[in-house]
């Protein structure tokens, strides 16, 4: 009897060990998305960039057709590239709201299983 709750009790150690260990995994995955999140950041600046040079671009182009038909392409222009940032922002955010934890699910599954090991068996008293 003594045995197997010592064998109960190194089995619950190793699982809390385990544990630890996957909680230190999905800190250091947090801290990657977050060096992934900076580097969006940088890599939406640097589109904010380009999309300043195709203003400018645009900005050549219209000036460049005849003064009665720049209001239309200016428009159509206008209309087109908002309704593909709006597209686009949207898509980004139900990508990140998917997201969660970094394994959430291991972690819960862990806990249950530290949980039921601790726990002694019905009818029989601990010692």
């Amino acid at each position: 009897m003594a045995l197997k709750q010592s064998l109960q009790r190194l089995a619950a150690g190793l699982v809390e060990l385990l544990h630890t260990r996957i909680e230190l995994l999905s800190v250091e995955l947090q801290e990657l998305a977050v060096a992934g999140a900076q580097a969006l950041v940088r890599l939406a600046l640097a589109l904010l960039l380009v999309l300043f040079g195709l203003g400018c671009a645009v900005a050549a182009l219209t000036l460049s057709v005849p003064p009665d038909t720049r209001v239309g392409l200016l428009a159509g222009l206008a209309v087109a590239l908002l309704a593909l940032a709006g597209w686009l922002g949207w898509y980004a955010v139900q990508q990140v709201k998917q997201l969660g934890r970094p394994l959430a699910a291991s972690l819960q599954e862990l806990a249950r299983d530290e949980q039921a090991l601790k726990t002694p068996e019905p009818g029989r008293e601990p010692t």
